[in-house]
This record gives structure tokens, C-alpha cells and sequence, in this order.
């Protein structure tokens, strides 16, 4: 596997009506919403689903280094370069209504 890695920092927001990335922060996190409630890592597990499937990775590729239990994470992401993630995460947000 190649080393590529994008580390980035997420601001979650648990217990909405869909999963969806909805942009930038103005301190540069990236804003997603997750159906899933806080309880037990559901909600960082989901988060963790959701980013492998919008990436088209593996789940184990996907590393939250921070913010277990805060709304505020840090994140490593494997097998992806910063190009190919921005890319992917710029056509979501501008789909968004």
C-alpha cells in the first residue's frame, strides 16, 4: 500500500436526518452531519462508513486520532492523496441544495 494520507480535522454533528458533508468551517473542519447519536461510537463508526464510502476506501483506512468523544475530531485518511480527497469532497459540497 502506498503512504498516501490526508490528516484533516471534522466537526461533526450526531443525530441528523441524513448523512451529509455540508462544507467548511471558517476554522478550516470540515463540517459533516451523521444521522447516528452519540452513544457507544455509534456515531464515529458512521462517520468512519460514510467517509470510506464517499472516498471509495476501505473503513480500516480511516483513523480518528482525536475527539472520540467530542464533536471535534482529528482524522487521519489512508490511501488517498490530498488532491483525489478534495476532489470527492468538493463535488459533494457544491451538489448540496
Amino acid at each position: 500500500m502506498e503512504n498516501k494520507c490526508v490528516a484533516l480535522n471534522i466537526h461533526v454533528i450526531p443525530g441528523s436526518k441524513l448523512n451529509q458533508i455540508t462544507g467548511y468551517m471558517d476554522n478550516g473542519s470540515l463540517k459533516i452531519k451523521i444521522k447516528a447519536r452519540p452513544l457507544d461510537g455509534k456515531a464515529n463508526k458512521e462517520l468512519t462508513k460514510v467517509l470510506a464510502g464517499i472516498l471509495e476506501i476501505k473503513e480500516s483506512e480511516i483513523e480518528i486520532c482525536s475527539g472520540q468523544t467530542s464533536r471535534n475530531k482529528g482524522v487521519k485518511i489512508w490511501g488517498i492523496d490530498n488532491n483525489s480527497f478534495q476532489k470527492k469532497i468538493s463535488v459533494l459540497i457544491h451538489q448540496e441544495p
